[in-house]
């Protein structure tokens, strides 16, 4: 019985599972580069739907500017990319951080 043997096949560790999601992203906007305009137009929407949801509870009763000014600034930066034709990756990544950050801001404003 030989125990000195060595193992031939070298151990392939996949670091790509940390990255997920950023992965996912960007393979979503090369597959819809086509449609780019038509989804631009629901970034400008949905995330200017957010952003007035999160600004309407930040002036209820207390004004609360640090959060109505990082709604009003999230939702303008992402309108700017859209309606300034930046290219759809940078406009996707504006979108989803708005989105991100507007929904905490909701949470913590109805908490």
């Amino acid at each position: 019985m030989n125990t000195n043997t060595t193992i031939k096949n070298p151990l392939n560790v996949n670091k790509t599972s940390k990255l997920a999601f950023i992965n996912c992203v960007n393979t979503y906007v090369e597959k819809e580069k086509e449609n780019s305009i038509g989804i631009s137009l629901f970034y400008i929407m949905v995330g200017s739907g957010i952003a007035s949801i999160t600004a309407a509870l930040a002036v209820e009763g207390d004004v609360s500017m640090p959060i109505l000014i990082t709604a009003a600034v999230l939702s303008m930066g992402t309108n700017v990319c859209v309606l300034g034709q930046l290219p759809f990756k940078i406009s996707t990544w504006s979108f989803i951080v708005s989105v991100i950050v507007n929904v905490f801001l909701l949470v913590y404003q109805i908490a």
